[in-house]
């Protein structure tokens, strides 16, 4: 098996796959993003549900069957399962797009794309967060075991709409801060179990640490409400308590002391996780390479070229797994080529080494080894969704690559 293929991701290179995933994310469908956000809002409302029902009857009404910490941990273990099915299932999540600001500062996405995929996000996984509350509610679960989940969902409603502002303000904080970070792990790995291990500690540290997750409390707090506005009598019954116990528990507490203060301290949490890396990884001199890699260096840090870079006129037939698209030479080197080409989604499913056929300065040359470095719709011309897309020359290649020195020198010399 290739090395590579099982090796983590380091951060420098975290860094390069969350920019460019960024740029594909913003550049989606909107009516796609609006459908994977409610899917997203699906998947953390089934992952808060599983989490109610692991908490549900532990120190309520009975004593205490498991400390505290350990409770609470093994229930954000439960909660997890939200995050895995929005990573591995695919969709997309409000607070992790916060780190869409990484591709924002460097220049590859507009401010205006990042806020218009926030706000289809967040009202999409408002509308399946809430939907799947509803869903909940209709099935009586919350009858099961002498009402122990419906107290449970009921309990944990409540709390969230006690908090003041600025608690709910600083736990949001917090939250987005581990999300992002369980992001960009999974980032990091390259398998289904990867991924997964990845992600497990800073969710269930979230949760343990009872810090507030505002597309979570999309799910809490109305499948709270939905109990308590029931009339369930039954409910009532078995928990032997009435709804005026719950006052606190209103629409107008879930939006204005819940909702409003925890969404901004996640965004808050997430620009603090996004634009850190980004400074450290991306602008700063720590982006360089190993001198093995020096094109990607070439690329990725802005003013400090390796490789002379020379502009000619030329055209790419990219050979992918199932079709070939043509583009245009923008500019190449002895170590990689930049491209542009028609179309914003181009290489979204595309992975491993490609070929292409070249053409430039009177000369055609195949070249089998190519790898894709970076990915940048064209933020000058919108209207025609054009992309911008480096390649490196891979090693594997090295007769070719002295060919293109060649010409390229020979270019130079005239």
């Amino acid at each position: 098996m290739d090395k590579t293929s099982i090796e983590h991701l380091l951060p420098k290179e975290i860094a390069l796959k969350a920019e460019n995933v960024g740029v594909i994310k913003a550049n989606m469908n909107p009516l796609s993003t609006l459908f994977l956000s409610i899917m997203a809002g699906l998947f953390i409302s089934l992952g808060a549900a599983f989490y109610t029902v692991i908490i549900a009857n532990n120190g309520i009404n009975i004593p205490m069957v498991l400390p505290f910490g350990v409770i609470k941990f093994v229930g954000g273990i439960a909660f997890s399962l939200g995050l895995i099915l929005v990573v591995l299932a695919g969709a997309e999540l409000f607070t992790g797009n916060i780190l869409l600001i990484m591709a924002v500062t460097s220049k590859k996405l507009s401010v205006t794309k990042l806020l218009q995929n926030l706000s289809i996000v967040f009202a999409g996984n408002f509308i399946g967060a809430i939907g799947t509350a509803y869903l909940i509610f209709l099935a009586n679960t919350h009858l099961n075991h002498d009402a122990a989940m419906g107290l449970s969902t009921i309990l944990i409603a409540s709390g969230k709409c006690k908090l003041t502002f600025f608690e709910a303000l600083i736990r949001g904080i917090g939250c987005n801060m581990l999300v992002c970070l369980a992001i960009w792990l999974t980032l990091s790995g390259r398998t289904v179990v990867d991924k997964i291990i990845a992600l497990l500690f800073p969710i269930a540290a979230f949760v343990t640490l009872g810090f507030e997750h505002c597309i979570a409390n999309m799910y809490f707090i109305p499948a709270g409400l939905f109990l308590k506005n029931s009339g369930d009598n039954k409910l009532w019954s078995l928990l032997d308590k009435t709804p005026l116990f719950f006052e606190n528990l209103t629409w107008t507490n879930f939006f204005k002391t819940n909702l409003f203060p925890v969404t901004i301290g996640n965004i808050i949490g997430g620009l603090l996780i996004g634009i850190f890396y980004w400074v450290i990884y991306c602008h700063s001199d720590l982006m360089k390479y190993e001198k093995k890699d020096d094109l990607l260096k070439k690329y990725i840090t802005k003013g400090r070229r390796i490789f002379k870079r020379t502009r000619v006129k030329g055209s790419i037939a990219l050979h992918l797994n199932s079709h070939t698209i043509h583009g245009e030479i923008i500019n190449i080197s002895e170590g990689g080529v930049l491209c542009l080409f028609n179309g914003k989604d181009i290489l979204q499913d595309e992975s491993g080494t490609l070929s292409a056929d070249f053409e430039f300065a009177d000369r055609k040359i195949r070249i089998s080894g190519l790898e894709i470095l970076t990915v940048r719709v064209d933020p000058y011309n919108e209207l025609k969704k054009r992309s911008r897309i480096a390649f490196k020359f891979t090693d594997s290649d090295i007769a070719v690559k002295n060919k293109i020195a060649d010409i390229i020198d020979q270019m130079n010399k005239r």
